[in-house]
């Protein structure tokens, strides 16, 4: 029974049936109110990653029916980031190994969670960050936290002032050197200050953290969320290996020789959506220039057939080519994978 909810990462997502699944997320719930007085050596627990997972989740996303466990190691790379980008370094046990939660309905995506901590006045705040997948704050629990002002900080009031912003709308809420709130931005009573403070700071490196060691995943993530909605009927989603874009030829907009899609500079991720008989009803592909962050990657749908429907991003700026340019090729990439009805 609790396979479903186990720590994986699977290249293919199938589509449980929602009752029985429903039930079996509400026993593993009873299961976890059961255990959670059963003490556990002090080393069990990998640090920063939830206590109580199926609990947890289902606290920030109540529609949650399945989760997938993204372990990745946090390396000096990722310290130089955080460095480069904020102000302030993260502690040294912010390396290591750890978890972030991709929190599905069926095989909906539908946001992230990720454990951080942050050095507080009552020694480190552990908190639970819920995210959507442009990491954009959700919402947040403090898992551990000795503060008397914690409750100001758990409040709807705090709560509501940082709920929906980004990594440069959080940041703007502290000072420079990040030790203390920009108090004519943000309203907290004077005690709370410092916690909320620290709240932020670990919100910043979240942010950052996550962008840069997770980087592939939340773009697959934002790829699979694309082909829910695009292709209803999707029981399964397959994440189909980089295509070899040097045979992939599509005539220059400028009519010049055709050239191999590879020599461009684009990176390309492709998404398979499937129906309940394996049948292809189309793909999903990200395009970006190389070089650029996975959030600048534009999301293009393609359906089946022998003459597929190109599907561009809503608001698409075509930044990568010409609207007909773009079109050419992802038709041409769709035969080549050998897409059909």
């Amino acid at each position: 029974m609790t396979s479903r909810l186990r720590a994986l990462v699977s290249p293919r997502t199938a589509r449980p049936k929602r009752s029985r699944h429903r039930r079996r997320l509400g026993l593993l719930l009873v299961v976890a109110g059961l255990v959670t007085s059963i003490p556990t050596p002090a080393h069990s627990q990998a640090y920063c990653a939830l206590r109580d997972p199926v609990r947890e989740i289902h606290e920030l996303y109540p529609e949650a029916t399945d989760y997938r466990s993204l372990v990745r190691t946090v390396g000096d790379a990722a310290r130089r980031q955080v460095e480069t980008t904020l102000s302030f370094q993260p502690h040294f046990n912010e390396l290591g190994r750890h978890t972030l939660y991709a929190v599905l309905d069926d095989i909906q995506p539908l946001g992230l969670v990720h454990v951080r901590s942050e050095k507080g006045r009552w020694g480190l705040v552990e908190m639970a960050w819920a995210l959507d997948f442009d990491l954009r704050i959700v919402d947040f629990r403090l898992q551990r936290c000795r503060d008397p002002a914690r409750r100001t900080i758990e409040a709807d009031a705090f709560r509501q002032q940082i709920m929906g912003k980004r990594l440069d709308e959080i940041a703007q809420l502290l000072t420079p050197d990040g030790d203390a709130i920009e108090t004519d931005r943000l309203d907290v009573p004077e005690r709370a200050r410092p916690l909320a403070a620290a709240v932020l700071r670990c919100a910043l490196k979240t942010s950052v953290v996550t962008g840069a060691v997770w980087e592939d995943d939340l773009r697959f993530l934002r790829m699979e969320g694309r082909a829910v909605r695009d292709f209803p009927g999707a029981h399964e989603l397959e994440r189909l290996p980089a295509p070899d874009l040097d045979e992939l030829r599509v005539a220059s907009p400028t009519g010049a020789a055709p050239e191999p899609l590879g020599s461009t500079g684009v990176t390309t991720a492709v998404v398979r959506a499937l129906d309940e008989t394996g049948r292809t009803l189309g793909l999903v592909v990200g395009l970006r220039n190389d070089g650029e962050e996975a959030t600048h990657q534009e999301l293009w749908s393609v359906t089946t057939g022998d003459a597929p429907v190109v599907v561009p991003p809503a608001g698409a700026s075509h930044a990568l080519e010409s609207p007909s340019w773009q079109h050419g090729r992802l038709v041409a990439l769709a035969r080549l994978l050998g897409v059909r009805s």
